[in-house]
């Protein structure tokens, strides 16, 4: 009994193997040059639970583009959205030969629920989970930078 209540806390202390994973995957993804934070979006977009991560490929160039992009996948179709269901939160129009281009038709989006730009560089706000691995994530990132660093 006296082993039990010594060591129980300390196994709780421990992260559990869903914690372990996700810090495995945000280790990794900064190790690729991609910086892992928690998503803020503005106040008319916030989510009742906001457990999306933002992954940013910064730009790697000396004058980066001063755009701000941010388009939010809505649970609705809307002839003024882009592709129907990601709506132009911020920066509406710029780019949007380059965003549609590369999200049309793209099977990582499904657990993607903002896609965008910053000073910063190119960004999706993604909830990590398994309908895409994290190198589809960067490669969608570096062909978005790409398209983007040619357009704006």
């Amino acid at each position: 009994m006296a082993v039990a209540l010594a060591v129980g806390p300390i196994m709780m202390m421990r992260p559990t193997k869903s914690q372990q994973k996700l810090s495995n995957l945000r280790t990794q993804a900064l190790n690729s040059g991609i910086r892992v934070s928690v998503t803020v979006w503005p106040e008319r977009f916030k989510l009742s639970t906001n457990r999306l991560m933002r992954y940013n490929l910064p730009w790697q160039v000396q004058k980066p583009p001063f755009a701000q992009v941010l388009l939010i996948k809505r649970n609705f179709e809307h002839k003024l959205h882009l592709l129907g269901t990601w709506d132009w939160a911020d920066g509406e129009g710029a780019g949007a030969n380059a965003f549609e281009q590369l999200m049309l038709d793209c099977p990582i989006l499904e657990d993607v629920s903002a896609v965008g730009c910053s000073p910063a560089g190119v960004f999706v706000d993604w909830n990590e989970r398994k309908s895409a691995d994290l190198a589809e994530i960067q490669t969608f990132l570096e062909s978005l930078r790409k398209a983007l660093l040619d357009t704006l």
